[in-house]
């Protein structure tokens, strides 16, 4: 395998697990209340706003930080494999 591949392989695997965070905070927001849970699944960036002010979880930060850093390590290796 060429290094392109792999970076796109990685970048990938690191956006899956964006969405299954992001799947684990909706899950969250539709358990603390109903409409906010609408909100987070229909209004662009407002999961954001939940996470970071509203979600009352155990390891919340820990959740949001992974959950930023695969967003932005698997865009970043999917542009750099998309350009090698």
């Amino acid at each position: 395998m060429d290094t392109g591949m792999i970076l796109l392989v990685t970048g990938c695997v690191f956006l899956l697990a964006a969405v299954v965070l992001h799947i684990i905070i909706l899950v969250h927001a539709f358990k603390q209340d109903i409409p906010q849970g609408f909100l987070s699944l229909f209004v662009p960036f407002y999961i954001i706003f939940f996470a970071f002010a509203r979600m009352d979880h155990a390891r919340k930060w820990t959740l949001i930080i992974i959950w930023l850093v695969a967003i932005l390590a698997g865009l970043g290796l999917l542009t750099a494999g998309f350009e090698a």
